[in-house]
C-alpha cells in the first residue's frame, strides 16, 4: 500500500517524465508512457502557442509567452495585442488586475491596467477572445474586479448604513472550470488608448461573445445570455441549454436579431459583410448537450430572419474520415467555431462526428453534402481533427488521436474537391523505449447490442493475457472522442488493452441516439457498457477488467461494481469525482436539472429543478449507483476534488464510506482547491500517476 506518492518532474536525458514514490522507508521510480510537458498539455490551442513558433505568421508571434497570458490577438503579423495577469503584491494570493501590452515588430512600446476588470476571457469557445473592429478598437469580455466596501456594520459619515451588496448571491456559483461569471463587455478606443465599459442597456442579459459587423456605423454582434433567473445562469462552457438571443447594437441601440430562436451562439460574418450563420435551436431542450442547427441571416438592407439551413447526414462510425451527423459544440476545447472562405459561401464547421472531432466545408448556398477535411495519410487511424485559426483560404487545424500524437497542419482549399495538405510539425516522438505499446497500438471501433466503442489494444509484447481497462466517459451527454489522451497514453505505454463504450445518450451519433437516454440513466447506459466490455472481453481475454469513469463515467464504474448480474466481471474500480447518488446531485449540483432529466426526462414544470418531486426522489435512489454500493465487493479507488460544485465531494465520499463499512478495500483521495476536472496541473498528473500506480499494484504484481 503506498502510503505517501511523491511526484516529480524531471526532464531526463530522454525526455521523459519521471515519476517517484515513497512506499513505507522505500523510494521508488516508476515511469509512466507520459513525456514532456508540451506533450502532457491537452489544449491543442496552448500546445502551438507555447510549443512552436514556426507558425508565427499564422498562429502567433516571437513575442514572448509566459504562464500569466490570458489572452493574445493580432491584427498583423507585426501588431498584436497581450492581456496577462498583473504581478502579485507580497502577501497576495491572487492578482485581481490584468495588464494590456501592445506590441510592433516584437517590441512592446505601451503596457496599461485595464481598470476594475480582474480577468478577460481567452477561449475560443462559446466565450469569444478579445475582438478587433475595423478601425481598430479591441471588445473584450472581462470580469469585472470586486468592489471594496467599507469594514464594519455602521460605516461612516461617507459611506451610510445599507445593504451590503458584496454578499448577495449573484449568477457566479458554479463550476469553475464552465466559466460562470459576471460578464462585462470592454472596448479599448485605439485613438485615445482608454478602456471604457459597453453598457447593453439591459439588466437581463449578460453578454458572452461578441464579433464586429464591420460597416461605417460600428455595428457590433453581441451574443448574450438571458438571465430570467439570476440565482441560476450557469455558463455555457457545458451547457448549451441556456437561452441566448443574438443582437445588433450601433451606437447606444441593441436590437434582438434572433427571435423565434431559444438559443444562438458564436455568430460569424462572411467576408464581403452580406451574411451571418449562427448555431442555434429553435426550442428548449433539457440536456445539456444536444444537436444543434445552422441559421443564415442577410445583412443588407435590412437584417433579415434567421433561416434553418438543413445539411445531409450520415453515420459511418468505422469511416476513414469524419462523416457529418449533425451540429455539435465543443464543450471544453478552445478551437475556433465557424469560419467564411474568401468566396462568401463556403462555411468552415467544425463539429462531432461519430465518437471524433471533424471539421466540414459546407457550401451554404447548394447545401450539398459536407466535404470532410482530413489528412489522407492518417485514414488507419480513426484519429481526428481540431480546427485552429481559418487565413483566408487556409486552414490551419490539430491532429492526433489515441493512438497518435499531435501534429499541426494547414489545409489550403483551392476548390472543395481540391485541398492541398501541408504538415507543419509534430510533437516530439515520445520515448520508444518507454512507450512502445503506445506507438504500435491499434484502434478499432467493435459494435455493440445498442452502440459502439473504441477499442485500443497495446503494442507491448503480449507474453499472456493482460489488463483490460473499461473507460467510461462523463456527461452523460457527452462522448468519447478520439484524440491524444494523458490517461490513454499511460495506460497503453504499460500493456494495458481498453475498451470504451459510446452509450447511449453519447453526442455525435444522432439527435435521436443522444436523447434515447433521458429519463433511462442507470438502466440503458449500463446495459450498453456491460455488453461492449463483453465484447471485449470475449475477443481479448484479458487477465483482469478494471471500470474507470469520471463524474457520470463514475457513476457507471459504482453501477458495474455493484450491479447483482454484472459485479464478478470486474476486479476493480476507480471512480473520478464520481455522480454516484443523483438525489444528492438535485440538491448539491450547480447544475441541478441534470440529475431531474436523465431520472424523469423531460422536465414540464420548471420547479421540478429546485423544488423535486417525490417521484423524483424514488426513481432517482432507485437509478443511483448508491442503491447497489451494498454488493460492492471489488477493490475501489475513489478521486475527489474537495471544491467540486457539479458532484459534492459528499457523495463520493459516502459512497467510499459505505463500501468501507461493508467490509470492502476502499482508498480515497482528496484533492484540495480542486474541482471537478482535478484540472491543477500538480494535481492532475498526480491523480494520473495514483491511478496507473494502483492499478499496477492490485492486479499485475
Amino acid at each position: 500500500m503506498v502510503d505517501v506518492i511523491t511526484i516529480y518532474k524531471e526532464i531526463v536525458s530522454r525526455g521523459q517524465y519521471q515519476f517517484t514514490y515513497v512506499e513505507g522507508n522505500l523510494k521508488h521510480g516508476v515511469v509512466l508512457g507520459i513525456s514532456v510537458p508540451d506533450i502532457l498539455e491537452y489544449s491543442d490551442r496552448k500546445f502551438i502557442r507555447f510549443c512552436h513558433p514556426s507558425i508565427k505568421d499564422v498562429i502567433t508571434s516571437m513575442i514572448p509567452q509566459d504562464k500569466k497570458l490570458k489572452a493574445i490577438i493580432s491584427r498583423s503579423p507585426l501588431q498584436q495585442y497581450r492581456f496577462l495577469e498583473n504581478d502579485k503584491k507580497a502577501g497576495e494570493k491572487t492578482s485581481d488586475k490584468v495588464i494590456c501590452e501592445e506590441w510592433n515588430d516584437g517590441f512592446e512600446i505601451l503596457r496599461s491596467e485595464i481598470p476594475d476588470v480582474k480577468d478577460v476571457y481567452m477561449n475560443h469557445n462559446v466565450v469569444g477572445s478579445p475582438q478587433f473592429d475595423s478601425v481598430g478598437n479591441v471588445y473584450m469580455l472581462c470580469e469585472a474586479a470586486e468592489k471594496t466596501f467599507t469594514r464594519g456594520y455602521f460605516g461612516d459619515s461617507k459611506d451610510p448604513i445599507s445593504i451590503n451588496p458584496k454578499f448577495r448571491l449573484t449568477s457566479d456559483f458554479g463550476e469553475t472550470m464552465i466559466k460562470t461569471r459576471e460578464t462585462k463587455l470592454v472596448m479599448r478606443d485605439a485613438v485615445t488608448k482608454q478602456f471604457k465599459y459597453v453598457d447593453l442597456g439591459v439588466d437581463s442579459l449578460s453578454p458572452i461573445f461578441v464579433r464586429p459587423l464591420d460597416s461605417p456605423s460600428g455595428t457590433l454582434l453581441i451574443t448574450a445570455l438571458v438571465r430570467p433567473n439570476s440565482l441560476y445562469t450557469p455558463g455555457l462552457s457545458r451547457c448549451f441549454n441556456r437561452e441566448t438571443k443574438l443582437f445588433a447594437r450601433a451606437d447606444s441601440e441593441l436590437t434582438c436579431l434572433s427571435d423565434g430562436l431559444y438559443t444562438v451562439l458564436a455568430p460569424i460574418v462572411s467576408p464581403d459583410g452580406s451574411t451571418i450563420a449562427i448555431i442555434g435551436a429553435d426550442k428548449s431542450f433539457d440536456t445539456h448537450c444536444t444537436e444543434l442547427d445552422l441559421f443564415m441571416m442577410k445583412v443588407s438592407p435590412d437584417f433579415s430572419t434567421p433561416e434553418k439551413v438543413t445539411i445531409p447526414k450520415g453515420r459511418d462510425d468505422t469511416s476513414p474520415t469524419p462523416t457529418f451527423n449533425g451540429v455539435y459544440l465543443s464543450a471544453q476545447g478552445e478551437s475556433e467555431l465557424m469560419s467564411f472562405l474568401p468566396d462568401n459561401e463556403t462555411l468552415v464547421l467544425p463539429s462531432f462526428a461519430n465518437g471524433r472531432s471533424g471539421i466540414f466545408l459546407i457550401n451554404t448556398r447548394t447545401v450539398n453534402t459536407p466535404v470532410s477535411v482530413f489528412p489522407p495519410i492518417h485514414a488507419s487511424k480513426l484519429s481526428s481533427v481540431v480546427l485552429l485559426k481559418v487565413v483566408g483560404n487556409e486552414i490551419v487545424f490539430a491532429h492526433s488521436g489515441y493512438t497518435e500524437q499531435r501534429s499541426i497542419w494547414v489545409a489550403k482549399v483551392h476548390s472543395r474537391s481540391e485541398i492541398e495538405y501541408i504538415d507543419l510539425f509534430g510533437c516530439p516522438r515520445l520515448d520508444e523505449k518507454i512507450c512502445a505499446g503506445f506507438h504500435d497500438a491499434k484502434i478499432s471501433v467493435i459494435q455493440g447490442s445498442h452502440c459502439p466503442a473504441w477499442l485500443l489494444e497495446s503494442g507491448s509484447p503480449k507474453t499472456g493475457p493482460r489488463p483490460l481497462i473499461a473507460y467510461l466517459h462523463g456527461g452523460p451527454f457527452m462522448g468519447a472522442i478520439s484524440g491524444f489522451s494523458v490517461e490513454m497514453t499511460a495506460f497503453l505505454s504499460q500493456g494495458y488493452d481498453i475498451v470504451i463504450p459510446n452509450y447511449r445518450g453519447s453526442f455525435s451519433f444522432g439527435r435521436e441516439f443522444l436523447h434515447e437516454l433521458e429519463g433511462f440513466v442507470g438502466i440503458k447506459d449500463v446495459e450498453d457498457c456491460q455488453n461492449c466490455i463483453e465484447l471485449a472481453k470475449d475477443m481479448l481475454n484479458p487477465s483482469v477488467i478494471v471500470a474507470y469513469g469520471g463524474s457520470h463515467g463514475g457513476f457507471l464504474t459504482g453501477w458495474l461494481l455493484g450491479h447483482p448480474k454484472y459485479q464478478p466481471t470486474y476486479a476493480g474500480g476507480v471512480l473520478w469525482n464520481p455522480a454516484v447518488d443523483l438525489v444528492s446531485s438535485n440538491l448539491t449540483s450547480d447544475i441541478p436539472d441534470w440529475a431531474v432529466n436523465v431520472t424523469m426526462g423531460k422536465i414540464n414544470d420548471p420547479m421540478e429543478k429546485f423544488a423535486p418531486s417525490i417521484d423524483f426522489v424514488s426513481n432517482a435512489y432507485k437509478q443511483s449507483a448508491i442503491s447497489v454500493v451494498k454488493n460492492v465487493k471489488a477493490p475501489s479507488l475513489v478521486l475527489l476534488g474537495s471544491n467540486d460544485k457539479r458532484v459534492v465531494p459528499c457523495a463520493g465520499l459516502r459512497w467510499a464510506q459505505a463500501v468501507k463499512e461493508n467490509g470492502g478495500d476502499v482508498d480515497v483521495h482528496w484533492y484540495p482547491d480542486q474541482g471537478h476536472a482535478i484540472a491543477g496541473p500538480e494535481f492532475y498528473e498526480t491523480a494520473i500517476v495514483t491511478i496507473g500506480l494502483w492499478i499496477k499494484q492490485k492486479f499485475t504484481s
